[in-house]
């Protein structure tokens, strides 16, 4: 026997509007999810449009230089350093989801005048990516720890429930050009965590 919480106790239904209670679904765990569709209400025509760069060192580098998410390199490297399969590794994989969704917050509460989110859309960021053997294994192998694309799904909902728009775009140059200037040249940024403009 199975029972359901009432809907209307649900903290998803007093946050948000919610119209259509489109699936559900029991798994064999004990688990049981609900699919909604929510009424976010129409998109912010007027704000700030905020770069993320995101990458290993920090999650998440906005084009107003703010540093989100410092602590994720610590818990990949941590991660990498766990028996493939263990225990402690897949208790720190869910951790780092759980910093993830911290940090996709985090993003909005320090950016709230945010009317429009882009990010780089990379493609191919896996473990068994070789990206045309550009990428060393072991960084194939943090990516495939950080889960880019599960932290993009989360900044993008975050932005559906913010009424922000989500925007992808070419990465190509992106972090060796002046967000001031425009100015481009690979000289822009000596190291990963460090950008200069030399023009």
């Amino acid at each position: 026997r199975v029972l359901f919480r009432s809907v209307s106790q649900s903290r998803y239904r007093r946050r948000y509007r919610v119209s259509l209670l489109s699936s559900v679904s029991i798994s064999n765990t004990n688990y049981v999810q609900f699919v909604f569709e929510i009424d976010t209400g129409p998109k912010k025509e007027s704000g700030k449009t905020i770069g993320v760069d995101t990458g290993i060192k920090c999650l998440a580098t906005t084009s107003e230089g703010k540093r989100i998410g410092e602590y994720v390199e610590t818990i990949i490297n941590t991660i990498n350093r766990c028996k493939h399969g263990s225990k402690r590794q897949k208790s720190l994989r869910k951790y780092l989801r759980h910093y993830i969704d911290t940090t996709a917050k985090e993003l909005f509460k320090q950016h709230p005048n945010a009317c429009r989110i882009v990010v780089e859309k990379l493609s191919n960021m896996n473990f068994q990516a070789k990206r045309n053997r550009k990428t060393t294994k072991a960084l194939r192998k943090s990516i495939g720890s950080w889960n880019y694309r599960y932290w993009l799904g989360r900044v993008e909902r975050c932005c559906e429930e913010n009424c922000v728009s989500f925007t992808s775009i070419n990465p190509a140059y992106t972090s060796q050009t002046c967000n001031q200037c425009g100015h481009t040249d690979r000289t822009n940024r000596p190291t990963q965590d460090k950008f200069c403009c030399t023009q």
